[in-house]
């Protein structure tokens, strides 16, 4: 729909490159040769008008061109197209020229009619594998066609239910939290397993930390290594042998790598005490500077922080605040350097944060913003070294890339 009808496409993509901010719409003037220009290797097939229209500006006018450059505001209304959603008697349901809006003004609609399908499949207030085999996709019968639905594992805290789902990705997630649930459930408690480890010094620590409560971090700990285990394994299962399979393979594996997990968290939150401490002793004359670590500490450390970065992230987490830790310890004898460096890295922080809510599910993104943490160990403390070759050059290079994909 975003290719508009041929006829218009020429009318169409002038009207959006005039709705261009002034800077980057002076780099194709002028604008109509620009919009035939763009006409010759226009191909539907090839995905969306405005992806083509991003990578082939950037190609041409050697900047990116953000997500939300085009202001689709100044568009004449018959470039607009106005969708309607209508029912099987032909009642307008919806109406609006923003299809993306309008699915997700429905799409609770959606989802209630499914629970209320009174489907068989469909449980609540399981705690085993009770359910045969879960099906990868179920038709349900409507009036005039039938909808596809996906089935998985929902997390009810207690217990699992069983629910149809509207999308493939939502049951991905869905299914992922569900399996994780049932075999918590099935597996001993975490502050059982980990009182062992809290000793004065480690109950101090956790008790500065994000989740103040031990049981909390216990329960972190434990659901971040039952996670490694279940990604180990292949990730969540659709029968009950193979539950029982993946719930013995965690029972086996469950002691080591709850005590790896347990143990690298209390590493990262004693050092997030120093930082703490170190933070509070810093004069006010360094406001910018404790802003700015604040911030980064708030994307690093918070409520189930440990199941949030996943295992394989924790050493880095534990790095970047020793990273902090040599910043403050340099910021009184260096202060302009530190500004310089903040600004840098600040700068490339705030495109991706606004690429970000562009693009929330990107894996892209998320790597980006582990890249510019990276940045950070680079810039105040070099000597720790870095998780692969990073730089500014790389982290604009990576942003553009995925500005145009």
């Amino acid at each position: 729909f975003e290719w508009h009808v041929p006829g218009l496409r020429e009318e169409l993509i002038t009207a959006l490159l005039r709705s261009l901010p002034k800077q980057l719409r002076k780099r194709f003037s002028p604008v109509p040769n620009t919009a035939r220009s763009l006409l010759d290797g226009l191909d539907p097939g090839d995905g969306g008008l405005i992806r083509y229209l991003r990578k082939e500006l950037t190609r041409i006018g050697g900047v990116p061109i953000p997500v939300d450059a085009f202001d689709f505001t100044r568009l004449p209304a018959h470039l607009q197209p106005t969708f309607r959603v209508v029912d099987g008697e032909g009642r307008i349901l919806a109406e609006g020229i923003d299809l993306a809006a309008l699915k997700m003004e429905l799409r609770d609609q959606a989802r209630e009619k499914m629970a209320v399908s009174g489907h068989e499949l469909e449980q609540t207030g399981l705690t085993a594998w009770s359910i045969g085999e879960l099906p990868r996709v179920i038709e349900i019968k409507g009036v005039a066609h039938a909808v596809k639905t996906y089935p998985a594992l929902i997390d009810e805290g207690d217990s699992v239910g069983v629910r149809l789902l509207a999308t493939p990705a939502e049951q991905a997630e869905s299914m992922w939290d569900g399996t994780r649930r049932l075999l918590l459930l099935n597996l001993p408690s975490a502050g059982r397993l980990l009182r062992p480890l809290l000793t004065n010094e480690a109950a101090a620590a956790v008790k500065g930390g994000p989740d103040a409560k031990a049981s909390d971090w216990a329960e972190d700990c434990m659901t971040a290594a039952v996670d490694q285990i279940m990604g180990r394994m292949g990730g969540p299962v659709w029968d009950g042998v193979a539950f029982e399979g993946l719930l013995a393979a965690t029972r086996d594996q469950l002691h080591e790598t709850l005590g790896l997990v347990a143990g690298e968290s209390l590493g990262i939150l004693g050092t997030f005490g120093s930082v703490k401490l170190a933070l509070a002793g810093v004069a006010e004359a360094f406001e910018s500077t404790i802003k700015d670590i604040e911030e980064q500490i708030d994307r690093l450390i918070y409520p189930g922080f440990v199941t949030g970065v996943g295992v394989g992230r924790l050493p880095d987490v534990h790095r970047y605040l020793q990273a902090i830790e040599r910043r403050l310890d340099q910021l009184v004898e260096h202060p302009e350097r530190d500004r310089r460096r903040m600004a840098a890295v600040r700068k490339l922080e705030e495109k991706h944060d606004q690429l970000r809510e562009a693009l929330p599910d990107s894996p892209d993104i998320l790597e980006i913003a582990w890249m510019l943490q990276e940045l950070r160990v680079s810039l105040f403390a070099q000597a720790l070294g870095t998780r692969g070759k990073v730089s500014e050059k790389r982290i604009t290079e990576a942003l553009a890339k995925a500005l145009t994909e």
